[in-house]
């Protein structure tokens, strides 16, 4: 250890780094203390800090200090806030939801592109899509591309083409059914490069993809869609503690706020239900945890592949997932992380959260 504050200030990464590892060798306390050491001391940059602060949240919830853990990710997510607006994202939701109607999406470009190959996961952070999407890519004839945004990219294009007051196909300005059937045909290719050699199924759980989810179907109208939903208190005290991009996900950085962005993550799948003809199926994580025999092989015989043994070994994989769910799906199946939220009883309550299971 570093008992020379110069050291430690010198030093602030190689502290952290250690720390990381303690954590994985299940020493906690002695990670507690390592970063406790090096991250008060002046001149240390902010963000290390609040990188600190999140692997100390860590340390402490495993080492079962959960009101010590809630106070260090509060103090990382002060560091990380970013201003989010409920009322504004819902306004922003409804307009999706107009926009992409049922009636709307008749007249939108389409790509002609009628591969059954390109499979979607759509669903919040930390609801189990690195879970699914494992399972698929342990299969003979499935692989995954993680969270591949070239779609993501071409959503942008549109919206910033996009005008309201013209309709459909004109709306969408420069961008018309030719440039919709390359992107189909290009995002294809792209993910038959990255993925293993003769599958038929390729999934992507970009986090933008119950956003999508509309213009998915328009691409590849014989695509199919995993929704992936968890209890919305352990979705938020998951991603609170979990450290994430908060400028691409501001909502994390406050409970109340996640609270909101689960119920409009779900208003929109449940649009997509209704104004779609895309088969949509909803996996439940605490279901996909507590019964995976029946769940591994509904999600298999949903994208119409026959059963192989191989889903049930996801976790003996290679494949590097850089995720923050990489604890868990680089290691059998556990149930631990269902009810998580029990741990947080205090500093949930207040807050409206929605029914779950949804009825």
């Amino acid at each position: 250890m570093l008992s020379d504050p110069k050291q430690q200030q010198a030093l602030p990464g190689v502290n952290l780094e250690w720390a990381k590892l303690l954590v994985q060798q299940k020493r906690y306390g002695e990670a507690i203390e390592l970063i406790d050491t090096g991250v008060d001391i002046e001149g240390v940059n902010e963000d290390a800090i609040a990188s600190a602060m999140y692997l100390r949240a860590k340390a402490c919830d495993r080492n079962k200090r959960y009101a010590d853990a809630y106070d260090s990710a509060s103090r990382a997510n002060k560091h990380n806030k970013v201003e989010f607006s409920p009322e504004i994202y819902n306004d922003q939701v409804t307009i999706l939801c107009d926009n992409w109607s049922r009636e709307s999406m008749k007249n939108f470009p389409k790509s002609g592109n009628e591969s059954q190959v390109p499979v979607f996961v759509a669903g919040m952070p930390r609801s189990g899509t690195s879970l699914i999407d494992q399972i698929i890519d342990a299969h003979p004839l499935a692989s995954g591309v993680g969270e591949l945004n070239t779609i993501e990219t071409f959503a942008r294009h549109l919206s910033s083409e996009y005008d309201s007051e013209k309709p459909a196909p004109d709306c969408f300005g420069n961008y018309q059914q030719r440039d919709w059937k390359r992107i189909a045909n290009a995002y294809e290719r792209e993910i038959k490069r990255l993925a293993h050699r003769n599958v038929e199924r390729i999934v992507n759980k970009a986090l933008g993809n119950n956003k999508l989810v509309g213009l998915l179907a328009q691409l590849y109208p014989k695509t199919r869609i995993i929704h992936a939903v968890r209890d919305p208190r352990d979705v938020a005290i998951s991603c609170y503690m979990g450290g994430f991009n908060n400028r691409l996900h501001p909502w994390t950085t406050q409970l109340d706020w996640a609270c909101e962005a689960w119920k409009q993550s779900y208003r929109m799948m449940q649009h997509w239900i209704d104004a779609l003809d895309v088969p949509i199926l909803e996996v439940q994580y605490e279901q996909l945890v507590a019964n995976p025999g029946e769940e591994f092989q509904r999600i298999i015989d949903f994208l119409g592949l026959e059963w192989d043994e191989a889903c049930t070994k996801f976790h003996e994989s290679k494949r590097t997932v850089r995720t923050l769910s990489y604890d868990q799906v680089n290691r059998p199946l556990y149930t631990t992380s269902s009810g998580r939220h029990r741990n947080y009883l205090k500093q949930i309550e207040g807050i409206d959260w929605p029914v779950y299971p949804p009825t």
